[in-house]
């Protein structure tokens, strides 16, 4: 076999085009490759970048969860200590038996009556009249009897526990000692939900952002996805120094004078105001439990349409039982308990004073933009006027706003020969999200069918136009005392989140994330907010 002439083949060798096609297969593959590996490389990084920010979302909703939720126990808690007041009056009255003895003389005085209408009015229905009187006479006087002997033993069953929740687990009820001044139960429960609460936010916003990382965690240098719940104040939740009132992450004051809050600027008002509401809701739960326990068989109920013939309301019975019972209430209040067992009331005092202006004032020193100002007029301040909006936005973002930060090792990359994070410059590079989140009262909501109301009647039954609309029934006070505490997700727009992004969790919780290191943004509020994409 001869070889080819060189001279030959490199003449032809242009006009060659035999294996062509693989040649050209070789470079598409290398050129496919390569952009799947880019493809690949930007859909992991936007869904890493999305399961972060969900993370963070998750975190920020679920850690206001937690806040709110803890706001509206202590609202719930401060219901119950009322009504526990309430029915410890009730049920001291229900074992005293004060009302009994002047029922025989009120039934005696009806029989006599009675008797002489039976016997001496002209009229045959007044004869009736005075004849159904003296048959019902008994049967109220046993109507009460047995009552009083239901309620008494009632009393023997439910009284001592009210008392103790009362007095609190260091009081024996059986020796005649001055309260705790720590309080009852209730109390302490409520400082147990101030101090403990925020530490249950932070872990539940954590434990929900690491869940959102457990698919992908192999790819992260197999660190877990971790979140922290931080207040606008750049402080970790739940990591600071909760028995301090001014600074806690509950905006709450335990208002007692004896309690762990005591000492606390404008003290006496928040003693004040706790004591009226206090007072003003555990009379109000004293007349419903009165009312609905009584009110069947003693007196005439509204839209009754037999008028009270029914009940022993001749007796006067509920109403020497309201009358004992206040006073039972008013010993508990003003001579047993005055300075403990008192609900806690929201830091912002001026939040939760009546909206009438006529109403409790409490003495409270209201905030005034301008101290200086010659044109204002010496404390103290009325509610609103002398309160700007900066001002209000300012106690909102520190008290009800909070940020969550999801912080994640870099993610490594495909074909790492190829491509490169430009982020990712070593071991201490971390990937950060951030949320922002608001607890606060909701407005009410219309309500259908109809959605208003457009003729109304005055006292006379006769018509008028109006116009009422059909709103929900919940309260809108910011108080302690409202249950309808809530949270949702707001743009992180808080004065505050470059230092919170700049600041390393391990300040706040040590030994976490060591080889973090905390971005340094080295801009001013205005520039970040031009970049930030919430």
């Amino acid at each position: 076999m001869s070889l080819t002439p060189l001279s030959t083949f490199i003449p032809r060798l242009h006009r060659d085009q035999r294996g062509a096609i693989s040649l050209l297969s070789v470079f598409g593959i290398f050129l496919f490759t390569v952009l799947l590996g880019q493809v690949m490389n930007i859909g992991r990084q936007i869904d890493d970048k999305l399961r972060m920010q969900n993370a963070a979302d998750a975190a920020a909703y679920s850690g206001g969860v937690g806040v709110a939720r803890g706001m509206n126990a202590i609202a719930f808690s401060n219901h119950v200590l009322c009504e526990v007041f309430a029915l410890t009056a009730y049920m001291r009255e229900a074992r005293d038996r004060h009302s009994d003895p002047f029922i025989p003389p009120i039934l005696a005085a009806w029989q006599a009556v009675g008797e002489r209408y039976a016997q001496r009015a002209q009229s045959q229905k007044f004869q009736g009249i005075g004849q159904a009187i003296v048959d019902k006479v008994p049967i109220e006087q046993a109507m009460v009897d047995q009552f009083s002997e239901l309620a008494f033993r009632q009393s023997r069953v439910t009284l001592p526990a009210f008392e103790y929740l009362l007095m609190g687990p260091d009081i024996d009820p059986r020796q005649p000692i001055p309260p705790d001044p720590l309080g009852g139960f209730i109390p302490r429960f409520q400082r147990a939900i101030v101090q403990t609460t925020p530490a249950l936010a932070q872990a539940a916003g954590n434990d929900l952002a690491q869940r959102y990382g457990q698919s992908s965690q192999s790819v992260h240098r197999s660190e877990p996805l971790r979140a922290f719940f931080w207040r606008t104040n750049i402080a970790v939740a739940g990591t600071g120094y909760e028995f301090d009132a001014l600074t806690r992450t509950i905006p709450a004051v335990d208002p007692s004078p004896t309690g762990p809050d005591a000492g606390v600027p404008q003290a006496g008002a928040y003693y004040c105001l706790s004591k009226s509401e206090r007072d003003r809701l555990a009379n109000q739960y004293l007349v419903d439990w009165i009312g609905q326990r009584q009110g069947r068989y003693f007196d005439w109920l509204p839209h009754d349409q037999h008028r009270g013939f029914e009940t022993a309301k001749m007796s006067n019975y509920i109403n020497f039982f309201r009358t004992f019972a206040c006073g039972q209430l008013n010993r508990l209040l003003n001579e047993e308990y005055p300075h403990t067992n008192l609900p806690h009331v929201l830091r912002e005092i001026w939040r939760a004073l009546p909206d009438d202006p006529a109403g409790t004032t409490c003495g409270v020193v209201y905030p005034r933009p301008d101290p200086e100002e010659p044109d204002l007029p010496p404390p103290p301040y009325d509610r609103w006027d002398y309160r700007t909006i900066e001002q209000e936005n300012d106690a909102l973002e520190r008290d009800y706003n909070f940020v969550a930060t999801a912080v994640w090792p870099q993610m490594t990359t495909m074909m790492p020969g190829l491509y490169q994070n430009p982020l990712h410059r070593g071991q201490r590079t971390y990937a950060v999200t951030f949320a922002q989140a608001e607890v606060y009262i909701p407005n009410r909501r219309l309500q259908c069918c109809p959605w208003i109301t457009t003729t109304c009647y005055d006292q006379y039954g006769d018509p008028h136009d109006c116009e009422v609309w059909h709103m929900d029934n919940w309260p809108q006070r910011w108080d302690l005392f409202n249950q309808n505490w809530t949270v949702r997700l707001v743009p992180a727009t808080a004065s505050t989140l470059p230092e919170i992004l700049e600041t390393h969790p391990q300040n706040f919780v040590p030994g976490v994330l060591s080889n973090y290191q905390a971005p340094q943004l080295g801009t001013s509020l205005e520039n970040f907010r031009l970049v930030n994409g919430h």
